[in-house]
């Protein structure tokens, strides 16, 4: 497994390309960017704004940053679709993340990066079934241009009734019925609804083509889950990277862990260390 970086770690503090390098630096070999307003930070400034999406050159620097340095593009986050989800029932918004995520395909390419993560958040005031039917439907309408970049939709197991526990995010993606969209795994998700990463694996094995750590108090002073540095919360990572060996997997297992800007150098610096240490245990 290879460690990788979300861009809300370290740009909190420090704009995408120098962000890229912080990273390696310490010593992560990919980095994940993303195509979103805050709290993800988009290189783009809007996630509206198609218009620069289309701007090779913008792309292109930045992947020539990246080779400059030394990392890996190892994915793109749409966190545009947070605010435009292909199961909003309204269709002008669904239209917009079909939109945003097949420009994301063409960009892909452009960078070299072939694997796009898919957030599925769940709308408000509509069946769980009927926004299904939506997110498919609107899946379906980006394979081919997934597949003409050859880009995989790596789609994320969140933690809602949407699109959440393994066995629907099966039947999910074998209605989709392309090699072209898969999952991309978080780990911590599945225990919001006190399902077990280590559980989950071995059913979705081949299906899991990337995959996001972090850790999350459940039981915080708040009174709500908090995303906390790996090691620092209730979960047990351990087992969940113990599954992921046995399926072989061989992929980025990506820290997604938001920061304060003047704790994200540190964070990053903390959390690499506890990913390389449950690499390393048996």
């Amino acid at each position: 497994m290879k460690t990788g970086i979300t861009s809300c770690v370290l740009e909190r503090k420090f704009p995408v390309e120098e962000a890229m390098r912080v990273a390696y630096d310490l010593g992560y070999a990919g980095y994940e960017i993303d195509v979103g307003p805050e709290p993800h930070y988009s290189i783009f400034g809007g996630e509206t704004d198609l218009s620069r999406m289309r701007d090779f050159h913008r792309w292109n620097r930045l992947g020539q940053v990246a080779e400059s340095v030394g990392i890996k593009i190892c994915s793109i986050c749409i966190g545009a679709l947070h605010n435009y989800g292909l199961g909003d029932p309204n269709k002008k918004v669904r239209d917009q993340g079909i939109s945003i995520l097949k420009m994301t395909c063409k960009a892909a390419e452009d960078l070299g990066v072939d694997k796009i993560l898919v957030p599925i958040q769940q709308p408000t005031g509509i069946e769980v079934l009927v926004a299904q039917n939506y997110i498919i439907d609107s899946l379906k309408k980006c394979i081919n241009t997934a597949q003409e970049y050859g880009t995989l939709l790596a789609v994320e197991n969140m933690p809602n009734d949407l699109y959440g526990p393994a066995n629907k995010v099966v039947e999910i993606i074998e209605q989709i019925g392309s090699e072209y969209c898969q999952v991309y795994y978080d780990i911590a998700n599945p225990e919001v609804k006190q399902i077990h990463a280590k559980d989950e694996i071995p059913i979705l094995s081949n299906l899991i083509k990337q995959v996001h750590i972090k850790d999350l108090k459940i039981e915080s002073t708040e009174g709500e889950i908090e995303v906390v540095n790996i090691g620092e919360g209730d979960l047990d990572l351990k087992s969940g990277i113990g599954a992921l060996k046995d399926i072989n997997y061989e992929g980025f297992v990506v820290v997604e862990v938001p920061t304060k800007a003047s704790d994200a150098f540190k964070a990053a610096e903390i959390n690499l260390k506890s990913l390389v240490t449950l690499f390393s245990t048996k």
